[in-house]
């Protein structure tokens, strides 16, 4: 069920979730559930997923990256993701039998990014990073974190979540753009996936 960048290739949980989206929108829902498998059976206990660095990858000639195994990350950005995929396929589908399962792995998996949220309000890059004391946010990254946030929120204010699960996402989301509207205000130039979210 792992979708990866190509054959052989690279891993994370972003890139996956974004073509599980795009399977549900096609009308491949057997193939998504393959995806939606693969998230499941691979998250970590705490909530996580490890993910390869695109841009980690060696260039082998002037068309193809490499197809060795690259450095493995706990990446924030895209641990939070799923929560976007899960909303779209709500939308899709609304409830079936398997929506409860990935609803409670969405949320183990917010909960894990929400364990780093910073004073600022913002989210550093990697647990990695953490660890090795560099906590810096990317403004792309922290949009994207945004994002999945607002549609966790959404999907536990449909399902009636207790208020203190919602009042911790609204309190997140809050110290978020308060971040990122810093962080607008402060760039000189903008990053190409800035305004993406």
């Amino acid at each position: 069920g792992a979708i990866r960048w190509f054959p052989d290739g690279i891993w994370d949980a972003w890139n996956h979730s974004e073509c599980v989206i795009a399977l549900e929108a096609l009308g491949c829902p057997l193939q998504a559930d393959l995806g939606w498998s693969y998230l499941l059976n691979t998250q970590a206990e705490d909530g996580s997923w490890t993910g390869q660095y695109g841009n980690a990858a060696t260039i082998i000639d002037r068309l193809y990256l490499s197809r060795n195994d690259q450095t493995q990350f706990t990446d924030m950005n895209f641990i939070a993701y799923p929560a976007v995929a899960l909303f779209h396929r709500f939308q899709h589908r609304g409830t079936d039998e398997s929506f409860p399962n990935l609803w409670v792995m969405t949320k183990r998996a917010i909960g894990f990014v929400l364990g780093f949220q910073k004073t600022d309000g913002s989210f550093p890059w990697s647990a990695e990073g953490v660890a090795e004391g560099n906590t810096k946010a990317l403004p792309a990254a922290n949009a994207s974190i945004h994002q999945s946030l607002k549609s966790a929120k959404v999907l536990a204010e449909t399902f009636a979540e207790s208020h203190e699960y919602i009042s911790r996402l609204e309190n997140a989301i809050a110290h978020l753009e308060a971040f990122l509207s810093r962080a607008r205000a402060t760039q000189n130039e903008g990053h190409a996936m800035d305004w993406y979210y």
